[in-house]
């Protein structure tokens, strides 16, 4: 909530201040989209100039440091629900990874 608050003020400021923002391709958004799911925590980024790549540690370490917020750093730092579910499987079998995805 940290991050989604901050980045809404930042872009209010940008748009009051006249800037028009940058528009993205759908395709890059798409395939970049797709590196995050499928990738998760070491997913990299086509850059907006498709010049290369960007590693998602660095997309949140920018944006800790842009917006000043450190939740989504701390989010990015510790376990992921992949790797929290594996642990699950490893630690207490698989009956245990079942019974806690049920609602």
């Amino acid at each position: 909530m940290e991050y989604t608050h901050a980045l809404i003020i930042d872009l209010v400021e940008r748009y009051e201040d006249g800037e028009t923002g940058y528009r993205h391709r759908r395709e890059l958004l798409d395939e970049n989209k797709w590196r995050a799911m499928r990738y998760g925590h070491e997913a990299s980024f086509i850059r907006r100039d498709r010049d290369g790549e960007i590693s998602l540690a660095e997309v949140v370490g920018r944006e800790c440091d842009r917006l000043g917020v450190s939740g989504i750093g701390d989010i990015f730092d510790g376990e992921s629900g992949a790797e929290h579910q594996r642990r699950i499987c490893n630690e207490d079998g698989f009956e245990a990874l079942c019974e806690s995805l049920l609602l």
